[in-house]
């Protein structure tokens, strides 16, 4: 990561691409919602959702993580970052397990994930040892409320 960081805390695993931090110390520590950039989880509901967030859960729960100081920002307000815990890239360790999408969107930007995604799919790994694995954008799109 290039430029100036802030140092977080990972307080909260809410599902296998979201996490809470606590940045900075003392009384001008905040709250911080992360959204793992470049992948997309499946959602709680969904197959493979509980275990794709014990996963994320085990390797960050209660890790120092480092943030850019000006981060982007999805649309709900949530930090969009690149997470490493225990000198682990989480998002490609979701992939790689076969625990998560990598963003079509953003392919261009993460050959890593395209290619990670590729190999858990030939090694039914994950999700990918199911017969047809419904992607979360289309289960999101399949079960608004």
């Amino acid at each position: 990561m290039s430029g100036k960081a802030q140092t977080c805390r990972v307080t909260r695993v809410s599902d296998g691409d979201t996490l809470d931090a606590l940045c900075g110390t003392g009384s001008r520590a905040q709250k911080v919602r992360i959204r793992l950039r470049g992948i997309d989880a499946p959602e709680l509901r969904q197959p493979h959702g509980t275990a794709a967030r014990q996963r994320l859960n085990q390797l960050c729960r209660q890790q120092t993580i480092r943030l850019p100081q000006r981060p982007d920002k999805d649309r709900y307000g949530r930090v969009l970052a690149d997470v490493q815990c225990q000198q682990q890239d989480a998002g490609e360790l979701l992939v790689r397990s076969g625990l998560a999408w990598y963003y079509r969107s953003t392919a261009r930007d993460y050959p890593t994930l395209v290619k990670l995604e590729t190999q858990a799919k030939r090694h039914k790994r994950g999700l990918w040892g199911d017969a047809k694995p419904t992607p979360p954008w289309v289960w999101r799109q399949q079960n608004r409320r």
